[in-house]
């Protein structure tokens, strides 16, 4: 792909792109600062992501982040964006004369034109998790309409573009293939500031796939067959509590399940316990994780428990909650490695104390008291 290295993308995102009044980027992160560092960085945070156009990048960067922040568009907004985009490339690429374009723009506008008319009359019927991915597609169709590759650098022909729209749509719709989640605070090496930062973004938690079977009312009709204590666990209480965790855990990280039982399967009975309660208490995570008002948000909390906290005991649960899939998915990964000299992992210890704080993971010290007495 043609590389536009020289733009400023202070100037692309903040003048260019805004002016075409896509409103609701704005929500996706507090300043757009996060994402013009994403742009600059971005061929060096995402390796894999062949696409070297800055314009092209612009568009990339604003679907990994919706991604990232599990952000539904509505039909109006994703159509929108696919429209605004497409005519924002045509201005910026086809009238300013990118040679790497041979372009006849009515074979393309047919395409389009079809597209949209599919997004129009089956969008809605997307699960959340297709419509968190779908906008990845349509820059990947844009990408093939200007560059005659996807996104991955895969060589895709005029007449395969269809083809092409339709068949990865349908393995996003069957789950057989899903756009690659990128943890973009680990990327940008700042999972503990996001700890101590009093102004982080707290976008809407969805649960990707609310229409199966809830676990927690399985779990609470299940309770008195199994009930866990970590101080008199065996070998076969840890299996059965897997078992247990699995396809939740799969539905919340979107990972394969088997992936998921065999890093299960590696964790202490320590860790499994900290996941169990999370699964068992994912409905009040969902339920916490859209109250993005501070004062709405500490009144459910504490009206849960019956207690207050202070302003920065909230804040600093509401943060954790935000994050609670890096979360699980670096326990799972083994990414929190313990500090040498504490001994401990601070950025783990900080999303544990969150979830303390509200509930969500119980108190292994005062449960072990309590077991001993």
């Amino acid at each position: 792909m043609t590389s536009n290295s020289n733009i400023d993308f202070n100037i692309l995102y903040k003048k260019n792109f805004r002016e075409l009044g896509i409103n609701w980027v704005d929500d996706l992160a507090k300043n757009d600062d996060y994402f013009v560092t994403l742009m600059n960085d971005f061929q060096k945070l995402f390796p894999d992501v062949k696409v070297t156009d800055s314009y092209m990048i612009l568009l990339k960067t604003i679907t990994i982040i919706i991604q990232n922040n599990r952000f539904i568009l509505r039909k109006s907004d994703v159509y929108d964006f696919f429209i605004m985009s497409y005519k924002f490339l045509i201005d910026h690429l086809i009238k300013k004369r990118v040679s790497a374009i041979p372009f006849t723009l009515s074979t393309y506008d047919n395409v389009v034109f079809e597209i949209c008319n599919d997004l129009l009359h089956h969008y809605d019927n997307f699960s959340d998790v297709v419509k968190i991915q779908f906008p990845n597609l349509l820059v990947d169709i844009l990408s093939i309409i200007f560059f005659k590759a996807d996104i991955e650098g895969k060589k895709i022909s005029v007449f395969q573009l269809k083809t092409y729209y339709n068949s990865k749509k349908s393995l996003l719709l069957s789950h057989k293939y899903s756009y690659p989640d990128r943890d973009l605070d680990s990327v940008l090496n700042l999972p503990g500031r996001y700890i101590e930062q009093p102004d982080l973004n707290l976008d809407e938690i969805d649960d990707p796939l609310s229409s199966k079977a809830n676990y927690a009312a399985a779990k609470k009709s299940n309770s008195h067959h199994h009930q866990y204590h970590p101080s008199v666990s065996t070998q076969e209480d840890n299996l059965s509590m897997i078992e247990e965790m699995v396809y939740k855990i799969a539905q919340i990280i979107q990972r394969d399940p088997t992936q998921v039982k065999t890093s299960l399967s590696g964790l202490p009975t320590k860790e499994l316990q900290k996941l169990y309660d999370i699964c068992n208490n994912y409905n009040k995570i969902l339920k916490y994780g859209k109250l993005t008002e501070i004062k709405e948000f500490k009144s459910e909390i504490e009206s849960e428990l019956g207690r207050s906290l202070s302003d920065k005991q909230i804040r600093h649960s509401q943060i954790s909650i935000k994050k609670v899939q890096f979360y699980i998915e670096n326990i799972l990964d083994g990414k929190f490695e313990p500090h040498l000299t504490h001994g401990i992992n601070h950025v783990k210890h900080n999303f544990e104390y969150g979830y303390r704080l509200v509930g969500l993971i119980n108190n292994s010290k005062l449960k072990n008291k309590k077991n001993e007495s």
